[in-house]
């Protein structure tokens, strides 16, 4: 992509704009051969990680997802899409989750020592959204969280950076905070579903993968685990996403769940259309997680 943006930038720089004669500059060669070197500078730091992590962030910065998360959010809030990207961009935040306790994730109260703990960062430098429910068992939940923190650790040797809710959302400004929350989404990485008993009947747990799905992110891109203190209890929640109707998720208001209904209405060709690609992503995400357990 970076190839093609500097290929773009000199095709520009040795061109008129349409409708004007074109003419050839007598330094073209001297442009190419320049082009080229820069290539190969480019292809030097794209082995550095901190040049490449930057490099990603700026593309996705300026990619698709974001742009169309930018329009979901316009259509959930009734606002300019191009005012939703860039106040997004002025309040994402991730967090270590070495900072974090097992408390810290006990419940959704509001701590403002919590989103002290969490830092400015660029779209797409976020390593992971946390999608879950407070409703679920917050003990179930800190084991998963720290399941995945370990596995994350040993791939790639350093600390994950999430965004989570209750560390990321300045109290102060909330409205302003779930304007942008579906281009939270799309300035992460990846998603990791922590899904209980509660999580599918939430209909804003169920809303964040369709937003992450509808910007276009890939299905690949969801990591889902199951909370749950048996085997038995892990088949009824399996069960449940066989038989998957966003009709059983809600929202506090039923305002917002009117209005979130006639959003899924719109895309995935409507609600049945929804359906059937958030049980397909759950089977995924379930046949990946047993392949791993099998290798392990």
């Amino acid at each position: 992509l970076l190839r093609q943006s500097l290929l773009a930038l000199a095709d520009a720089a040795m061109w008129p704009a349409a409708g004007v004669n074109r003419i050839v500059p007598a330094s073209v060669v001297t442009v190419r051969v320049l082009f080229i070197l820069t290539s190969g500078l480019l292809g030097v730091l794209l082995c550095l990680p901190d040049f490449r992590t930057r490099a990603q962030a700026w593309l996705a910065a300026q990619g698709e997802e974001v742009a169309t998360a930018a329009g979901i959010a316009a259509l959930l809030g009734d606002h300019d899409p191009r005012e939703v990207q860039s106040k997004a961009q002025e309040l994402f935040r991730c967090v270590n989750l070495a900072d974090l306790s097992r408390k810290d994730m006990a419940d959704s109260k509001p701590n403002p020592a919590l989103y002290a703990l969490s830092t400015p960062t660029l779209l797409g430098d976020v390593d992971a959204f946390l999608s879950h429910s407070w409703h679920d068992d917050p003990g179930l939940k800190w084991e998963a969280l720290q399941a995945w923190r370990r596995k994350f650790i040993d791939i790639n040797r350093r600390e994950p950076k999430l965004w989570i809710d209750k560390c990321c959302i300045d109290q102060t400004n909330i409205a302003a905070n779930l304007m942008c929350l579906p281009v939270f989404l799309a300035g992460c990485k990846n998603v990791l579903v922590l899904c209980g008993d509660t999580y599918l009947n939430r209909l804003w747990c169920v809303m964040e993968l369709f937003v992450f799905l509808e910007m276009g992110a890939s299905p690949e891109r969801i990591e889902l685990k199951m909370l749950a203190h048996s085997n038995s209890a892990a088949m009824r929640l399996r069960e449940r996403f066989s038989t998957f109707d966003v009709k059983d998720a809600s929202c506090f208001l039923k305002s917002d769940t009117d209005r979130l209904y006639g959003m899924l209405e719109a895309g995935f060709a409507g609600i049945d259309g929804f359906n059937t690609m958030v049980r397909q992503v759950l089977e995924r995400c379930l046949e990946e997680q047993s392949k791993q357990v099998a290798a392990n």
